[in-house]
């Protein structure tokens, strides 16, 4: 097994990853481990930056969360046109019967979500096409072989599109720059939004966890030990393993049909807000998180984005109180770190000799943070992938909404 590690005295947490990448050597269908720059450990699965390519084993829980990803949304709104709005845009999102839920509920009753299992993201034919370039990101086919149970799909609706799952940002330029001829101007307000699908780690777990468990079981390379530590997979020759891949793909069509149909609702909410037209421009929409197969081989890769463009825009996302870097993918099909994404709650304060409260964000929640940590965390997530990315500018955070589903 090839392995390359990106700055690996730098990371927090390398050692637990260190352990796993012993315990992947065992199986010997395993490749190629690569271990990128923000390297951060997760609940369920393996660390975010992580990549494992593999010639015929699927590890689901490698990647339990496929489909989350960002949307890059440039307005022609400025840092001056929110600032007297910031608590009134945050109170609106917070509040379940908020201007942005009721606007949601009355936008879902025009989807056919049945429709939408079926044919994916080309069934959204209501979405504004004028407002939102679909010829500039990838259009992922949906081929699911599973009917989805009546609770499956109840649970996919109640999370479709909800605002900031897990967060909305308004960021804005630090300068002025140009972006595939679109003109970009200094204190220009940037909207990320960062979408996922909590409910597929469910659907991961009811459809596909007995069934991998039992398949690594029969071959004996991991023991049970191992198998608790989420190391499991199926074939993909066999037909639950091509299921499980068609599966991945609808929940990525899932999450960015969801991260557009947010889009346009976030659209209206800024409108009604702000009593004047705002102007959402599609910068990008990539997930970071996906299984695929591609010239015989199956790729895992979490937090990591990909484009098949060269010169595609990529966010490299930064702390809530951090900068955040617009970036180019110099190549076509390499893996880029899609940046720290990291949150220390007021619980894990005590340890911090440095924390600060935090000022010069409005975030919905209370944020202490390490200025000198976050910084150098965001910076660490260019180390290594400099030779890939052109920096673009800065993007300087202004609000933060964290949905606490």
């Amino acid at each position: 097994m090839k392995t390359n590690i990106f700055d690996l005295d730098r990371h927090e947490g390398y050692q637990s990853t260190n352990n796993i990448l012993e315990l992947l050597k065992k199986d010997t269908d395993i490749e190629q481990v690569v271990v990128f720059p923000e390297l951060a450990n997760k609940k369920i699965g393996l660390p975010n930056g992580t990549m494992i390519q593999s010639k015929k084993h699927i590890y689901p829980f490698a990647v339990p969360d496929p489909g989350c990803g960002y949307r890059i949304i440039l307005t022609n709104l400025y840092t001056s046109d929110l600032t007297d709005y910031k608590i009134n845009i945050l109170n609106e999102l917070v509040d379940k019967n908020g201007l942005y839920n009721r606007i949601r509920e009355n936008k879902l009753k025009t989807i056919d979500f049945e429709k939408l299992w079926r044919n994916g993201i080309n069934s959204l034919e209501e979405i504004d096409e004028s407002i939102f370039v679909r010829k500039d990101i990838p259009v992922f086919s949906n081929n699911i072989h599973e009917e989805l149970s009546p609770n499956e799909k109840e649970e996919y609706m109640d999370n479709f599109a909800l605002s900031g799952s897990p967060f909305l940002e308004f960021r804005y330029a630090d300068n002025n720059f140009s972006l595939n001829e679109v003109s970009i101007k200094r204190n220009q307000i940037i909207i990320v939004i960062h979408l996922g699908t909590l409910v597929g780690k469910k659907v991961i777990s009811g459809k596909y966890l007995e069934s991998s468990i039992l398949n690594t079981l029969r071959y004996g390379i991991y023991d049970e030990s191992d198998i608790y530590k989420q190391l499991f997979f199926l074939d993909y020759d066999s037909e639950i393993g091509k299921n499980y891949l068609d599966f991945v793909n609808f929940m990525i069509n899932y999450a960015y049909a969801s991260r557009q149909v947010s889009s346009t609702i976030l659209n209206r909410f800024l409108d009604v807000i702000l009593k004047k037209k705002v102007e959402f421009k599609l910068i990008s929409d990539l997930t970071h998180s996906s299984i695929s197969r591609r010239d015989s081989k199956i790729y895992h890769a979490r937090g990591l984005q990909i484009t098949s463009k060269k010169n595609y825009p990529l966010l490299i996302g930064g702390e809530t109180n951090t900068h955040s870097y617009l970036v180019f993918s110099k190549s076509e099909n390499i893996y880029i770190s899609h940046g720290t994404g990291k949150y220390i709650d007021s619980n894990k304060t005590i340890n911090l000799n440095n924390s600060k409260y935090s000022s010069t964000v409005t975030t919905n929640r209370e944020y202490y943070y390490d200025k000198d940590k976050e910084t150098k965390d965001v910076t660490t997530s260019i180390r290594g992938i400099e030779d890939r990315i052109d920096i673009l500018c800065k993007l300087n955070p202004f609000i933060n909404y964290w949905n606490d589903i």
